[in-house]
């Protein structure tokens, strides 16, 4: 099958046209959403109930109000605690807090991955000068320049490069995710996260060359010199590992430089962490004026209450039902379009002709088409427009008066396609009523009936029948491919509009 040009207009548009079930699917999942969170609600809101039959004359505010149980604060409280405990131990035991910006220590390696294949590419065109910029590990992308033009640069789709790319992606996943730094945490008395969220990944820019720098930041030069020879050990031990997934290669490492820098990042990435830890016991001070504004601290028993307003209650139901619809909605749409690439049906009439550079005998719309009236006739606009006439009959009359041209009048034409036989016979016979002079015919299944393909011989020339959201793009190819083997001149395409 050839390569598809989609348009994203005409697709998303086609998707449009479930409209109806997407407001569906919307009201589905607000009523689950919206359901879930009520259900949860469910105790505050009867005892927002039962107060107001028991005591309306006691509410000195709104007369609409509930009872909460002050382990729902007590829980809030000890989930902030939480935080501030996990984020002032992270703080305290990360590294950045610890360096001098003007004194830190840095390694630094650049590793570089050749393929044979590469390099006999490299040696059959040497004025092609490929670059790699590598980012991180999922925005890795592959380009090339020549060294006369500007810095204009475009995408390198060369299968040599991309092996050589994922082999080195490889190597930055494992950089990056699976490196064990157990030893060396218990040398210097920390967790591997900590010496792990030291190494960084930089895009380098070397003719010919696939490759990336890594990049270590310590309190000290020795250290971080200590923790770039174990990460470069270990990805020496990997190499046997990825040679047996990706093939062979070879691994170098070079540029290895160990020095004491200026770097102002280690105080940005440390003002981070203290800008969470500060946020998240501000929170927690907001948290306890709220409480003991309402008369509760963490002191409280569970059978502690205090009143709160019905419409408080529900309005966070309200929220997740307005969440849920659009989720609902959002997701079927998604779907429709996945649904829509991966089928590979025909979803346009005139997204079919183009694809194939048909000429278009004749669109026929479908008997509803008239009927359409708002959303349908929007979503259905460009089809519409693409009608070779709303009347069906006058469709049939077009498309004989437009063979007839291509055949000067005469000849035997056979209508193949990817239509149900019977539906197709009833075309010939709605065709032939207006027309003596052109003969239509109808061979049947031309990939899987003999008789059908010495039907097929004694035409002069085909029309391509295909019905949009049933006919299948990869059936049509092998139907192009029986025709141009059969050396029969086609004609163009009858699209019909389901």
């Amino acid at each position: 099958m050839r390569d598809k040009t989609i348009s994203m207009r005409l697709l998303i548009q086609t998707a449009f046209q479930k409209w109806r079930r997407m407001l569906v699917c919307g009201v589905i999942f607000m009523i689950l959403i919206s359901g879930w969170k009520a259900y949860r609600l469910l105790p505050q809101i009867k005892g927002a109930g039962k107060e107001e039959s028991a005591a309306p004359s006691e509410n000195t505010g709104s007369a609409d109000t509930g009872v909460s149980s002050a382990a729902d604060y007590k829980k809030n409280s000890d989930y902030f605690k939480q935080q501030i405990e996990h984020a002032s131990e992270y703080a305290n035991k990360s590294f950045y807090t610890q360096m001098d910006p003007n004194a830190v220590g840095m390694a630094s390696v650049d590793i570089s991955v050749s393929t044979p294949e590469l390099k006999e590419e490299g040696e059959n065109d040497p004025d092609s000068l490929a670059t790699v910029e590598l980012g991180s590990i999922d925005e890795t992308e592959i380009k090339s320049s020549n060294t006369s033009s500007d810095d204009s640069s475009v995408v390198v789709t060369t299968s040599a490069e991309q092996d050589a790319n994922n082999i080195l992606n490889a190597y930055k996943e494992f950089i990056l995710y699976e490196t064990d730094w157990t030893a060396m945490a218990e040398k210097y008395n920390t967790e591997p996260q900590y010496l792990q969220e030291l190494v960084d990944l930089s895009g380098n820019h070397i003719n010919n060359i696939i490759s990336t720098e890594i990049v270590i930041r310590f309190p000290n030069e020795q250290g971080a010199g200590e923790l770039m020879d174990e990460l470069t050990a270990q990805i020496q031990n990997y190499t046997s590992s990825v040679t047996k997934t990706y093939g062979e290669h070879t691994l170098v490492i070079n540029n290895r430089v160990t020095t004491t820098v200026t770097d102002t990042t280690v105080t940005d990435r440390a003002n981070s962490q203290l800008t969470m830890l500060n946020n998240l016991i501000n929170g927690n001070n907001s948290f306890g004026t709220a409480t003991a504004t309402l008369g509760m601290n963490s002191e409280n028993t569970d059978n502690s209450q205090v009143s709160v307003s019905r419409s408080d209650l529900l309005k966070p139901i309200v929220k997740y039902a307005g969440a849920g619809f659009v989720g609902g909605v959002v997701l079927y749409f998604l779907l429709v379009i996945l649904s829509l690439l991966a089928s590979g049906k025909v979803y346009s009439a005139s997204e079919m002709n183009r694809q194939y550079g048909f000429s278009k005998i004749a669109v026929v719309p479908s008997s509803n088409a008239k009927k359409r009236k708002g959303l349908d006739r929007l979503t259905h606009r460009d089809a519409s427009d693409y009608y070779s006439s709303r009347d069906r009959k006058i469709c049939w009359q077009i498309a004989n008066e437009n063979l007839s041209e291509l055949m000067n009048g005469k000849g035997t034409v056979a209508l193949i396609g990817d239509v149900d036989p019977g539906q197709l016979e009833k075309i010939a016979a709605e065709m032939n009523k207006e027309t003596s002079e052109l003969q239509i015919k109808t061979p049947g299944d031309i990939l899987s009936s003999p008789a059908a393909l010495h039907s097929l011989k004694e035409t002069d020339a085909a029309v391509i029948i295909a019905s949009i959201g049933s006919s299948d793009y990869r059936k049509t190819d092998r139907i192009l491919e029986t025709l141009h083997t059969y050396e029969k001149r086609i004609l163009g395409s009858i699209i019909l509009d389901q």
